[in-house]
């Protein structure tokens, strides 16, 4: 399972960069009794390159967007988080 995980890994890191100034934009807000999956899932994104904007968003310039959605399905924290493309105009 390790060795599964590691190269999966190996492969987020492969995606290429959005184009046009986009960002992969990760927005939760996970309520306390399903912290455990908070936690994890903020390791996944710091694991991937995502960089904590505010506490609950993060933003990333990787074309990861389905590895995101896949990671949340699997920790089933769906209904508390929000995944976006997006243009940064600042």
């Amino acid at each position: 399972d390790l060795g599964k995980q590691e190269r999966d890994k190996r492969e987020i890191f492969k995606r290429p960069t959005l184009t046009g100034g986009q960002v992969c934009l990760v927005m939760f807000d996970i309520p306390e009794f399903a912290s455990r999956g908070r936690t994890k899932f903020r390791r996944f994104l710091k694991k991937i390159g995502f960089r904590m904007v505010q506490r609950s968003v993060w933003e990333s310039s990787a074309d990861v967007a389905d590895d995101v959605v896949q990671f949340i399905r699997k920790a089933v924290i769906k209904k508390w988080v929000n995944v976006y493309i997006g243009k940064r105009k600042s």
